[in-house]
This record gives structure tokens, sequence and C-alpha cells, in this order.
């Protein structure tokens, strides 16, 4: 939320469109905070994930940061204005959404496996979506067909839309005490 203030305070008060700005480290500094809370959030089931789940996960995840990474070695022969700081900091987001993209996978993997409550669905579709949103970011960005309003702003959007309807469906089961779905997230009896 502070730094997509930030970007818009920069676009339409001081109509400029750096980058990177300092909206970038709350960006980017989200991810590690996203990646912990899956983590927390599987710990009810660690005992069920065995290592070829987190394998696949892992090398599923890698199918999206390999094209970004292959994506960015080709930009970086031809010169576009960005300097390799900035680039870097481009890189950063799909590589940390890999890293975020494999707990989602395995709760994905446990969803149609063992079934799950529908917040933790829905935030498990966005944080999907988020995750694959940010490699089409970055291939707009360094082809230079990135614009505001481009289509993968909409992806973002149906994420941040798919959260927010996730924590109002928990907020919604943890104030009714006489629910008995009162799981957090996963358990081995759901």
């Amino acid at each position: 939320f502070i730094a997509d203030q930030i970007w818009v305070i920069y676009e339409n008060i001081y109509d400029v469109a750096p980058f990177p700005s300092i909206a970038d480290i709350f960006y980017i500094g989200a991810y590690p905070l996203f990646v912990t809370f899956l983590l927390l959030s599987l710990k009810p089931i660690k005992k069920l994930i065995t290592k070829k789940i987190w394998l696949f996960a892992f090398l599923l995840s890698l199918s999206f940061v390999i094209p970004s990474m292959i994506g960015y070695s080709n930009s970086f022969d031809e010169e576009e204005g960005l300097d390799v700081f900035s680039k870097s900091i481009l890189l950063s987001y799909p590589i940390m959404s890999g890293f975020q993209l494999a707990p989602a996978i395995v709760g994905v993997l446990f969803m149609v496996k063992k079934g799950i409550n529908y917040s933790w669905m829905l935030m498990l579709f966005a944080f999907l979506i988020y995750s694959i949103s940010d490699t089409f970011y970055l291939f707009s960005e360094l082809d230079g067909s990135y614009y505001a309003g481009h289509p993968v702003d909409s992806m973002y959007l149906y994420s941040f839309l798919l959260l927010i309807f996730s924590l109002h469906s928990r907020l919604k089961l943890a104030n009714n005490s006489s629910d008995q779905s009162q799981e957090t997230f996963f358990t081995e009896n759901v």
C-alpha cells in the first residue's frame, strides 16, 4: 500500500516516473513477508509435504524465473536506457515471485489433494496471479511496451481483489464464533 501511494505521488503530483524509486524498496520488501506468511500457513501440514512435492514446486516456479533470466540477458545486450542497477531491480521482481510461487504451488497441490477452506483458496490464487504478473511485467518493461493501464496491471488488480475477498471471508469466519470451520488455513481434519 505504501509503495502504491509513493508511486501515485510520483506519477500524479510530480509527473515523473522514476525507476527505480523509493516505492521499489517497499514492493521488494513485501516478498519476504509473503513467503514467510505462506510458509507459516503450511506449517500445520508440514509432515504431509514430501521432498518430491517441494521439488516439483521449486521446478515449476523456476519455469517462470528462467524465462525472466533469459529475457534479462537478451535485453542486457541491447541498450534500452536502463543502467545495470535498474535492470537488477527490475529482475528482482520475478526472482522474488519465484520464491513466493513455490509455497503457493504446494498449497494448491494440497488444495486439490486434501481440500481447504474458501479464504485460503482465494489467497492461493491471488499469490499465483501476482507471481505470474511479475514475469509479464518484466517482459513488458524490458521491451518498452509497459505503460500505465497495461493489461498486466489488471492481473495485479485481480490478485489484489482476490486477497481482499480472502481477508473479508477470513474475518467473517473469525467473527462468527459458532461456525464449525474455524481452522486457520490447512489442518489435517479439513
